[in-house]
């Protein structure tokens, strides 16, 4: 029996885990909202709005993203990862209808990252 929505998996997790490491950021660039995004900022791994091409970082005091995440260590990011699909990633279930399946990550877009 196969899950509802595929997981990112370990494999994948670990993957753009390693992109990151190696200074790669995972965002949309162009003006004004570009999406979700991943990047590494000093020791940590940031999972946040984008805006205006720049990555996101920890001390971003303007991000309106509700679902934003920081991970302190690289095991805390890679599980949290490895457990995200295509809906949880979505941001479906936010308040703020604009946050909603707008240029969010999705497995494809993990997938090209690595590539």
């Amino acid at each position: 029996m196969t899950a509802p929505h595929p997981t990112v998996g370990r494999p994948l997790a670990e993957s753009v885990t390693d992109a990151l490491d190696r200074g790669r950021c995972l965002a949309f660039m162009h003006r004004d909202y570009c999406g979700m995004g991943l990047a590494k900022d000093a020791q940590c791994y940031v999972y946040d709005a984008v805006y205006d091409g720049f990555p996101p970082t920890v001390a971003m005091a303007s991000s309106t993203a509700p679902d934003r995440r920081v991970f302190r260590t690289r095991e805390a990011f890679v599980d949290w990862l490895s457990d995200q699909t295509d809906a949880s990633l979505s941001g479906a279930d936010l308040p703020e209808h604009f946050f909603r399946q707008n240029q969010r990550l999705t497995l494809a877009r993990l997938q090209q990252f690595c590539a």
